[in-house]
């Protein structure tokens, strides 16, 4: 298990809310000396599915290595480290979204690793979740996001009974709150990042969660958008005195935090209780502009040949498997089998193979 080095002294008080024990996450990669089975199968038809489980052809790519950490009732809690640490994969498991390799993640003291109806109304009403990439449903206009978890949380009957008009006056107050009272029937691609953003944090406070999950909330938003949002965030804790939980790489927003954890290479390096924590500042600067594109590379010519070699060795085997048949017929019933068409698809396929493989 992962121990981290605390710094500040001081302690929560009370029980914690969210605890993780032994936290393991292995994901099963390709390996890249698998057998030349596996890789002519992925190349050929593009099928992995089995052979990523495999255990003789897969390494595992541990990506959580024994974590254990408290999260306590109305604390803001940091989790800051560098790209592939673990924080995203931490934070979907906290929010059980996602099940470890090994250990517990545990809410109040049950379970959620079990699964089942406890896990379920977790999922629904105890956590919201706020994603860097808002993951809202492109069809539905900002209310009716909003209203996406109460639906799910109510029966048919339900919903059509009282739940629908209680809900919606809710979904109403909380886009008032956010500042979109006037964009209530706009959908995504009609709102701004940092207005989708705001839809996204209304959705997660739709049913009063004790716990927010944050991935990243401003990594997909320019500086002063970002400073907004959680100056909003700040905002509506005071208010509703939710349990945050924040994945950032902004260390001046960790510094705003009651705590702050550190990790390095799926562990936990150090756990800072901060003297002053405090509401992040929005900042009167314009935001500096940055461009980063990147170009998708192009497919060599060898992996073109390859497959053009295998496409035309599936029609010499189709023309083959014709051939066959109409012979067979016209010879009355005398099975004849075309032996050159075959061959010839099963080399062309076969360089094909090598020539793909060869460039992956």
């Amino acid at each position: 298990m992962t121990e981290a080095k605390s710094s500040s002294g001081g302690s929560s008080p009370g029980s914690p809310i969210l605890s993780v024990r032994g936290l393991w996450k292995n994901y099963p990669v390709q390996r890249t000396d698998a057998s030349i089975f596996a890789r002519l199968m992925k190349v050929a038809v593009g099928w992995t599915g089995a052979l990523d489980e495999w255990s003789p052809l897969n390494t595992g790519l541990p990506i959580l290595k024994g974590v254990d950490l408290d999260v306590y009732p109305d604390e803001t809690l940091a989790i800051v480290g560098p790209s592939g640490a673990g924080k995203s994969t931490l934070l979907h498991l906290m929010g059980a979204l996602d099940a470890p390799s090994k250990g517990a993640v545990m809410y109040r003291g049950s379970d959620l690793t079990k699964g089942g109806s406890v896990a379920d109304e977790y999922r629904n009403r105890r956590v919201g979740l706020v994603f860097q990439f808002y993951h809202l449903f492109p069809d539905l206009d900002a209310l009716e996001n909003v209203l996406v978890p109460a639906m799910v949380a109510s029966s048919v009957h339900g919903w059509y009974g009282e739940a629908r008009a209680r809900y919606s006056a809710r979904a109403l107050e909380l886009l008032q709150r956010v500042g979109l009272e006037k964009r209530l029937h706009h959908r995504p691609a009609q709102l701004s990042g940092g207005e989708q953003q705001r839809v996204a944090i209304a959705r997660a406070l739709i049913l009063d969660p004790e716990i927010l999950l944050c991935d990243e909330p401003t990594g997909n938003l320019d500086r002063k958008t970002g400073e907004e949002v959680l100056a909003l965030l700040w905002e509506l804790k005071a208010k509703s005195g939710q349990t945050y939980v924040i994945v950032t790489h902004d260390r001046k927003l960790a510094e705003k935090a009651n705590r702050c954890v550190e990790m390095e290479d799926g562990k936990l390096v150090q756990i800072t209780t901060n003297a002053s924590p405090g509401k992040p500042e929005v900042s009167s600067k314009p935001p500096e502009p940055s461009i980063s594109v990147d170009l998708p590379s192009a497919p060599s010519a060898a992996h073109k040949g390859g497959e053009v070699a295998i496409y035309l060795g599936a029609a010499f085997f189709v023309l083959g498997l014709v051939g066959t048949i109409f012979m067979t017929f016209a010879a009355g019933g005398v099975h004849v089998i075309l032996l050159g068409p075959f061959a010839l698809a099963f080399v062309l396929i076969l360089m094909g193979v090598a020539m793909k493989v060869q460039n992956t």
